[in-house]
């Protein structure tokens, strides 16, 4: 169900002045989750990350308010991170490059398979919200065709060189289950863009390999799925552990992408079993104490327990962990977002300490309210 901002209660139009507001306030912080920074970083850690956080829950917001300004936005943040696209390494493809610390041999290149493919899915599923809107601007027509391009021509076609790999997939792979299924994400958006179904064939394949690496749980909220860190399709006992909680909305994101598009096995079944892990094994203590990793930080399923962090109430406040709660019947993760936002983030109604994610999230699951479906 889509709302759209002619029809909607007095409490959608409150979150979506939350969430406008909370975009402001982002893009004047000095905060390192200022998205026109990140945009401007021309790094791929950032780009795949943060920036695809943030990025996505405004195209989840998008669509099911209809606010083309929230494309402005996003496409305003592509614009500056086409900016820094360059071929800095000489080798015939523009590219951004790996800058954060750890990267070792990898740093300030363009070799880091994970956040290549993290950066360019968020690429592909912007360009397709530009072409699916193109009718409304030919600014959104030009961008989507140039961000095609790339992904064709330099993203594709480097890594296709550099593995040998000239057609057929897979042409570059990161196995670990947060990049693996944000490319199922790529391909999908690719054949949306090109209309090559050989692309929808490798999302679909993609796809079907999730069902042999998630394992079914039982919790006093009923059945839930767990998987593993790495992504093993053919090594069902290979395991690494528990996917850490850091992860986690890398993978809910991709996960509701694709439900939200009715792709493959991404159904209310499946989602609702990924939305019981955060509610009955994830969520310690409301919003401000979480565990591990999807498995609770105990052993589930043959899988050990993550060696990870605890979550806290900055990831929470901060990334789409709680997006998820589309598909949660109890309402626990909307009443909780609620709860966060009251308590955290509602400084005053102009500059809400809370970012945009909160308010992105509210609205994302206002969407199937009865009640938001009419203007009180």
């Amino acid at each position: 169900m889509t709302l759209t901002l002619a029809s909607i209660s007095s409490l959608v139009r409150i979150w979506h002045g939350r969430l406008w507001n909370g975009i402001e306030y982002l893009n004047e912080t000095d905060s390192w989750l200022n998205p026109e920074r990140l945009a401007l970083s021309g790094d791929l850690y950032k780009l795949g990350r943060q920036l695809n956080a943030h990025i996505t829950s405004l195209l989840l917001a998008l669509r099911v308010t209809k606010d083309l300004a929230l494309l402005d936005e996003v496409d305003r943040l592509m614009e500056l991170a086409r900016t820094e696209l360059k071929d800095y390494n000489a080798d015939g493809f523009r590219n951004w490059r790996y800058l954060n610390d750890n990267g070792g041999s990898l740093y300030n290149d363009d070799y880091h398979e994970m956040d290549e493919i993290l950066t360019h899915s968020l690429v592909a599923a912007v360009a397709a919200a530009l072409e699916e809107n193109a009718a409304f601007s030919e600014a959104y027509a030009e961008h989507a065709a140039f961000w095609t391009d790339y992904l064709e021509n330099d993203f594709e076609a480097k890594w296709r060189g550099r593995n040998d790999v000239p057609s057929g997939f897979p042409f570059v792979e990161k196995d670990l289950t947060h990049p693996y299924v944000q490319f199922i994400r790529y391909h999908f958006y690719m054949h949306e863009l090109t209309g090559d179904a050989s692309y929808e064939r490798e999302a679909e394949r993609m796809a079907q390999l999730v069902t042999h690496q998630v394992r079914q749980v039982y919790t006093p909220g009923g059945p839930a799925y767990v998987w593993n860190h790495r992504f093993l399709p053919d090594s069902d006992g290979d395991t690494l552990s528990c996917q850490p909680f850091v992860y986690l909305q890398i993978t809910f994101q991709a996960f509701e992408d694709m439900a939200m598009e009715g792709f493959s096995i991404f159904d209310d079944t499946f989602m609702q079993r990924v939305a019981t892990a955060m509610t009955s094994l994830v969520i310690k203590d409301g919003y401000r104490s979480f565990a591990s990793d999807v498995c609770g930080g105990v052993f589930q399923a043959g899988f050990f327990p993550s060696s990870g962090d605890n979550g806290v109430i900055y990831h929470f406040m901060n990334f789409p962990f709680a997006e998820v709660g589309k598909w949660d019947a109890t309402g626990k993760l909307e009443r909780t977002v609620e709860r966060a936002y009251n308590e955290v983030d509602l400084e005053d109604d102009h500059f809400p300490r809370g970012r945009a994610n909160l308010s992105a999230t509210m609205l994302f699951l206002l969407a199937d309210d009865p009640d938001a479906q009419h203007p009180n």
